[in-house]
C-alpha cells in the first residue's frame, strides 16, 4: 500500500464531551501517518478541550449548533488537497483511511464514500431501530435520487477538499450524510462505496436520537428531491 500522499490529507474529527475517547483516536490517526487533525467542537463541558490544548491539536469551537453545521465550517478551515471526516468515539476504523485513499487515487475517483453496510455487512454500533432506520432511508435515497449504494447516514469520505466544497452542501443537522451522495449524484462526481466495517463506541452514548433525528432526516430527504427535482428542470 503506498501512503505518499497521508500528509496532504485533514482529518476533520467531530467532539462533544468527548474527554475518554478524543486521545485514543488521536493517537490511532497519529500512529498511521495521518498528522494533519483538526477537532470542530460542540462546546463540550468535560476535559475534551484541555485534552486537545495538552496534545497541541488544532481545535475550534463551532459557531453555529448542528453536526452538519460543524462539518461545513471545518471544511472551510482546511488547507490541505484532501480531507476525511471521522466522529471522536472511535467507532470509524481510522486504518481504512488510507486505502480510500489510494482508491481514490488509482481510481481517479471525486469521492470514496465509507459504508458499514457494503457487500452485506453490519455495524457492530447499530441498534435494532437503528439499522432499520439507516436500511429504510437508505432505500428511500436510493429510489429518489437514483443512487446505487448501500449506506446514506454514514459520513465518511475521503476526496479533495475542493470536491467537498463544490458539492455545495447546506444541511446542519445530520442530513448533510444523505445530502453528500445525493448532490454528488445530481452533480455527475464519481463516487464509489468503500467497506469500513464501524466499532463499537468506546464511551458514553451515541447522541443521535433515533425518533427525532429520524423524522428530521425523512422530511429533509423529501425536501432536497424538491429542490433538486425543480433545478433539474431549469437545467
Amino acid at each position: 500500500m503506498n501512503n505518499t500522499g497521508l500528509d496532504n490529507i485533514t482529518t476533520i474529527i467531530l467532539t462533544k464531551n468527548e474527554e475518554k475517547n478524543i486521545a485514543w483516536v488521536v493517537d490511532e490517526l497519529e500512529k498511521i501517518g495521518l498528522n494533519k487533525i483538526l477537532v470542530a467542537d460542540a462546546g463540550s463541558k468535560d476535559g475534551t478541550i484541555e485534552l486537545l490544548k495538552d496534545k497541541d491539536i488544532n481545535f475550534f469551537v463551532q459557531k453555529e449548533k448542528g453536526y452538519g453545521a460543524a462539518i461545513l465550517e471545518a471544511v472551510n478551515k482546511v488547507d490541505t488537497e484532501y480531507l476525511t471526516i471521522i466522529d471522536a468515539d472511535g467507532s470509524y476504523n481510522s486504518k481504512d483511511i488510507p486505502l480510500m485513499y489510494n482508491n481514490l487515487i488509482n481510481k481517479n475517483l471525486d469521492l470514496i464514500l465509507g459504508s458499514r453496510y457494503k457487500d452485506g455487512n453490519k455495524s457492530d454500533d447499530d441498534t435494532f431501530i437503528r439499522l432499520i432506520g439507516n436500511k429504510f432511508f437508505t432505500k428511500l435515497c436510493c429510489i429518489l435520487f437514483n443512487l446505487e449504494i448501500t449506506d446514506c447516514l454514514f459520513h465518511f469520505p475521503v476526496c479533495k477538499t475542493e470536491t467537498y466544497r463544490n458539492l455545495n452542501l447546506k444541511f446542519k443537522d445530520f442530513s448533510i450524510c444523505f445530502e453528500m451522495p445525493a448532490k454528488a449524484k445530481f452533480y455527475n462526481f464519481s463516487f464509489e462505496e468503500y467497506l469500513s466495517l464501524e466499532r463499537p463506541r468506546m464511551h458514553g452514548e451515541s447522541k443521535v436520537n433515533a425518533f427525532t433525528d429520524g423524522l428530521k432526516i425523512f422530511f429533509r430527504i423529501i425536501k432536497l428531491f424538491i429542490e433538486l427535482s425543480l433545478l433539474n428542470k431549469k437545467t
